[in-house]
């Protein structure tokens, strides 16, 4: 199962609790000071990822699209993840 990210263009507070409601351990989120275009933030990303030898899967999204059927994006998701392993 692919874990959902979050990401945005406003500062983002989080509450403790809210991390624990969405199980993110310590160093799951990755935050930059300030925009500077997808692929440096995708490449940290990507390292991260496979910082304990393994070779994740990773899903790169556009976040200004809107998902009409998130029943079906998700079973698209769920097809291309088998594909990709």
């Amino acid at each position: 199962m692919i874990r959902p990210s979050l990401c945005a263009m406003t500062p983002i507070v989080f509450s403790c609790e809210q991390l624990r409601q969405e199980d993110i351990q310590h160093g799951g989120i990755l935050l930059e000071p300030m925009g500077r275009n997808t692929a440096p933030a995708i490449a940290l990303a990507a390292l991260h990822a496979s910082l304990n030898g393994e070779d994740p899967f990773l899903l790169v999204l556009a976040s200004d699209h809107l998902i009409g059927d998130k029943i079906a994006f998700h079973q698209a998701i769920g097809e291309v993840e088998i594909l990709a392993k």
